[in-house]
């Protein structure tokens, strides 16, 4: 398994993805493209809505694939509710022969966290593949850790934040209010 930060810096020959690099191929408007970056800068900060800016250009561009992953993405890296809605999901399916093979990989490895009760051990297992083939890539980083927080491995978590902020430095995103203490305090497990 990749040690996270370390693994980014060592394996990756191509330039660093970062949040604002994320594909928007499929967005047909300049709105919908502006509201993307909107979201995708919220998302690596944690500053800001991120879903509002994704259902907006989703509703005005319904064709803009990319906007449907990273609504499913945050729906299925985040803790479910009692009621886990699976639109997110179901949309960016509908739009999977349009996405980029990296973002079709991704809503592949966001599968398992929509089943009922998640799979969160096979999600975590999708994420290290994705990595492994991605190591550059910010957003595969911080949504393996945001899995391995979920599976209640803090360590593991915080070494997958850390590749993630070492590839984006803009990027906070997953980092919890604990995450964030334990990743300032230096905590290991």
């Amino acid at each position: 398994m990749l040690a996270g930060a370390g693994a980014a810096r060592l394996f990756t020959k191509q330039p660093p993805v970062r949040f604002a690099d994320l594909s928007m191929a499929n967005a047909s408007t300049e709105q919908s493209r502006q509201r993307f970056k909107q979201a995708m800068q919220a998302l690596a900060t944690g500053v800001g809505d991120e879903r509002g800016p994704l259902v907006e250009a989703l509703r005005d561009d319904p064709s803009f694939s990319e906007a449907a992953l990273q609504l499913a993405f945050l729906a299925g890296t985040e803790a479910p509710g009692s009621a886990r809605d699976l639109t997110p999901w179901h949309q960016a399916q509908q739009r999977k022969a349009t996405l980029t093979p990296r973002d079709q990989s991704l809503l592949d490895a966001l599968g398992p966290t929509f089943s009922d009760p998640p799979d969160w051990r096979e999600a975590e297992r999708r994420f290290s593949r994705l990595v492994e083939q991605w190591p550059g890539d910010a957003q595969l980083w911080g949504g393996l850790g945001s899995i391995r927080y979920l599976l209640g491995s803090d360590v593991g978590a915080l070494d997958a934040f850390r590749a993630a902020r070492q590839l984006d430095d803009a990027c906070t995103w997953g980092l919890s209010k604990d995450a964030r203490r334990l990743f300032l305090e230096g905590h290991r497990d």
